[in-house]
Formats: structure tokens, C-alpha cells, sequence
């Protein structure tokens, strides 16, 4: 079970111990990266390090996020930056932070459209109608829930169908 797994099933204990090690792991393979000069490398293990989810480190995965959008920025990376608005989206949804990670998911739509990545379309949607349906805004959420849906759908993607389904029954409930 993941550390998220276990933080929702109760067991804090685990839980912990599984955030620190993943948080610790991404943190020295990010430092390995910058030591060795691979910017781009280092950039997405802060990304990823921004990702794990650990309620006692929340506004530092967002410090994470925030830097290597910047670094990838920098480096012209614009599916990266597209990538690490969506991570800060969610980060920001961690924290509370309703109105923040409404505009970092929508940005990530918005950019992955102009990439013409559907798929990463598709799930940035998804986040961003979970973000609307946390905050009360069904019909917001219904809207984007029902895109995504499309999307995953012109794909065959029968999972992102089925997350979204289970979201979209919850706004429309």
C-alpha cells in the first residue's frame, strides 16, 4: 500500500515513515542531479518530490513544485512547466488553497491543449474537477469532468473513463 494508502486507512504510523523515505530519496537524488550539473534531471526530481503528498510537508513539496517549474522554465521545457503546473495544482489543493490550484490546473489544461497532449489534457481536467467539486462548484466540476470524459474516451483510455466516472457521479449527486 502507498503511503497515501495507509495515511487514508488510518495508519499515521506507516505512513510517515513511508512520506519521509520518499520525500528523503527524491530530495538526494534531486541534490545528485544538481551536483552533477543535470539541470533537467534535478528539476524533475523536484517536481516529483513535490508530488508525494505528505501532509506534514506540504508547503515544502509546494516550495519543490514552485522550483523546478522555474528550472524547467529556464531550460524551455514547456511540457515540463505544462507537467509542474498540474503538480502545483494539486499541491495547492493539499494545502487548501481552492482559488491557487483552480489557476495552476487550469494553466495545465490550457498548456497541454497547446501541446496537443490529450491525454495530459484529459487528467489535468480531471484534477480540476476535483478541485471545483472540493469547493462546491458542481457545476464547474460537472463541466470539466464532462471533458475529460470525451477525452478519455477518443483515447480508449478505460481507467480515466473510470476515475472520472466516479467523480462525475459525486458532482452530479
Amino acid at each position: 500500500m502507498t503511503a497515501r494508502g495507509l495515511h487514508v486507512a488510518g495508519d499515521r504510523r506507516a505512513a510517515e515513515e513511508d512520506f519521509a523515505r520518499a520525500g528523503f530519496s527524491l530530495d538526494r537524488a534531486a541534490e545528485m542531479f544538481r551536483l552533477r550539473g543535470e539541470l533537467w534531471e534535478e528539476a524533475r526530481c523536484l517536481r516529483a518530490a513535490g508530488e508525494v503528498g505528505n501532509p506534514a510537508n506540504a508547503l515544502r513539496e509546494l516550495t519543490y513544485v514552485r522550483r523546478a517549474t522555474e528550472m524547467l522554465t529556464a531550460l524551455g521545457d514547456s511540457w515540463g512547466v505544462a507537467r509542474a503546473e498540474l503538480s502545483a495544482g494539486r499541491a495547492h489543493g493539499r494545502l487548501g488553497r481552492t482559488r491557487e490550484a483552480q489557476e495552476s490546473l487550469l494553466r495545465a489544461v490550457r498548456d497541454f491543449e497547446e501541446l496537443g497532449d490529450r491525454w495530459w489534457m484529459a487528467r489535468s481536467l480531471r484534477y480540476l474537477g476535483e478541485a471545483y467539486l472540493e469547493a462546491g462548484e458542481r457545476q464547474a466540476a460537472v463541466d470539466a469532468l464532462r471533458q475529460a470524459q470525451d477525452i478519455y474516451r477518443s483515447l480508449g483510455n478505460q481507467a480515466g473513463m473510470g476515475r472520472t466516472l466516479e467523480l462525475l457521479r459525486r458532482a452530479e449527486g
